[in-house]
Order: structure tokens, then sequence, then C-alpha cells
């Protein structure tokens, strides 16, 4: 492999998000236990950071107002592995877990004329094996697990699959919707498969396009750049890279693009890769919003990737 020289990214981290973490419990008393509290999701949106963890809570994080709610899943404590922020009539948030279980919750907004009521547990399914991704559009659930990815008709409640068979190759690789406006049959969907590949379907789930990304990593790779932090910040990288878990990201044709040891932002329309973070290892979950990437590592580090420095609420004070 051809060594390419380092160039900055436009996106990095100006400050470390301090406030969020201080505002989630590092343990829970359970009974006589004392019980860590470790981080496993999260999602985020202009409003809100939602961030799922170990024990079956839900922590939800007002930005605007600075106000941190939680949710707590029914029957079992199973550990969240996927959370989605669901943008509709009213503030809904999707929770999958290990088990494979999908929850929709009907959130507790601050903002003014949001829902103020309780928030409770909408609707449920079964996909059968451990969610690693969930999206959401026109009454539509993508839900991405270890062996396939399935589109979930809120409405028919109908289930859908990726593609005639599930991957050869489990693992974590996900799936995305195209932001368009338009109707729920004009749907498109960005899904990842083994060996840098990525498909295009319809809302039915029939592959329409393959796209090979190897190319991209033959021109030089700018690199995210990181608030300093004190001790190693290195870790293995695999051989052979590959696609992850996907979302599509601030302007046309721009796929951010997630696994435990990187994170690509590709521009798909000039192929070329935006920035990387590399060989960084512990990377739990990734989400962003606008021009924002916010990164879950190890048990309770949370990054900020932007372009510029976030706003900060009133409520609470810069770092």
């Amino acid at each position: 492999m051809t060594t390419q020289p380092a160039s900055a990214s436009i996106l990095r981290e100006f400050c470390p998000l301090y406030y969020l973490l201080n505002a989630i419990p590092a343990k829970v008393q359970r009974g006589f236990r004392s019980v860590l509290v470790y981080l496993t999701a999260l999602d985020s949106s202009s409003d809100f950071l939602a961030v799922g963890s170990s024990i079956g809570m839900l922590y939800l994080y007002c930005r605007r107002v600075a106000h941190m709610n939680k949710y707590s899943m029914e029957g079992k404590c199973d550990a969240i592995t996927a959370v989605k922020l669901l943008s509709c009539f009213d503030d809904l948030v999707a929770a999958g877990t290990a088990s494979g279980r999908v929850v929709v919750f009907q959130l507790v907004s601050p903002l003014p004329g949001r829902n103020k009521q309780v928030g409770s547990c909408t609707s449920t399914t079964k996909v059968g094996s451990c969610v690693v991704q969930m999206e959401y559009r026109h009454q539509v659930l993508m839900v991405s697990t270890q062996q396939r990815s399935v589109l979930y008709c809120t409405q028919k409640q109908e289930v859908l699959q990726l593609g005639t068979k599930p991957r050869k190759r489990t693992g974590r690789f996900g799936a995305c919707f195209l932001p368009a406006l338009c109707k729920q049959s004009d749907l498109q969907v960005y899904a990842a498969r083994p060996g840098l590949r990525l498909w295009r379907s319809n809302v039915r789930g029939e592959v329409e396009e393959t796209r090979l990304l190897k190319s991209f990593f033959d021109k030089q790779i700018p690199q995210f750049e990181l608030f300093p932090r004190p001790g190693p910040v290195g870790a293995y990288r695999p051989a052979d890279r590959q696609l992850g878990l996907l979302s599509c990201f601030f302007r046309e044709g721009w796929i951010l693009s997630w696994n435990e040891y990187s994170i690509y932002v590709f521009d798909c329309l000039n192929e070329v890769i935006i920035g990387c973070l590399e060989s960084s290892g512990d990377i739990v979950s990734v989400s962003s919003c606008e021009n924002e990437i916010f990164v879950l590592k190890g048990d309770r580090e949370i990054i900020r990737l932007s372009s510029n420095p976030e706003e900060i609420s009133s409520n609470r004070e810069l770092c």
C-alpha cells in the first residue's frame, strides 16, 4: 500500500463535549448493586442528541435549552445498540437492541409547541438479529442488522429485505435513504456491502446499481484533526478497508461511512474522500446532522467534528 502524505480535512474537533457527558451518570443503583453505565449508541439532530446505554436507558439531550430527559425500555433491560431520531408531526425516537427488538418512543420536548406529555412506547417489532443502524423517511423505517437490511413500512406493517438474500458475510454494514423531496414510492436507498461496494436500491428493496469505492483511496486522504488528548490515540487498522454504517452528509453526493476502526466522508460525485479518521479504534457509534459529525468512542467519549464551533446555549457554559 502506497503511503500518502497527510493533509488536514475541512472538518475537525473544536472542543470536547464535557457538558453532555456530565449529564449522563457513570453508575446507577440496581437493588444492592452499583452498575456501570456504558454508552452504546447515539444519534443527532439540530434539536436533540440521543444516547443509548448498556442498561437499556435512553438519554435525550435538548440542545437548544440544555436539558436532559431519560427513557427506559419496558421489560428486559436489553443493551441499546442503535438509536434514531424521527422528525415528523411529533418528536419520536427509535431504539434497537442487541436481541433484535425495535421500540419507538414519543418524546417529551421542552421546546415551544412540542409534545409535553409523558413519553410512551408506540410500536415494536422484531428483525431477527442484532440491530446496528436505523433510519426513517416517509413512514418507512430502515433497519440494518448483522445479517441484512430491511425496510419496515409503519403504515402497512410490511417488511421488505434489501436484495434477494441475506449477506454471506455478517457484520456492521448499514444503509441510508438518499435525501430528496419525494413521496414514499420514490425513495432511494444506499446500502454498504463487503469489499468497498455500495448498493443503490428502491423502496421495494430491488437493487438498481452497484458502485465500487476502492479507487477513491488511490488519491490523498485528508485527516480529521482532533482536540489534543493525553495518552496514545492510535490503534490497529485491518489490512483491508471496509465500509460500515452509512448516512448521507451535508452536501449532495457526500456519504459518511464508519466502522470500529475508521470514519470516512466520501464525495461520490467527484470520487474523492473529503476526510477520514483511520486507526482510531473503539468507535462505537457515529451520527451526523447538517455539517456536524458526532462520534462515540470507547465507553464514554463523544467527539464533535464540524467545519465550525458549536453554538452554545445560554443555559450552559463553554467547556
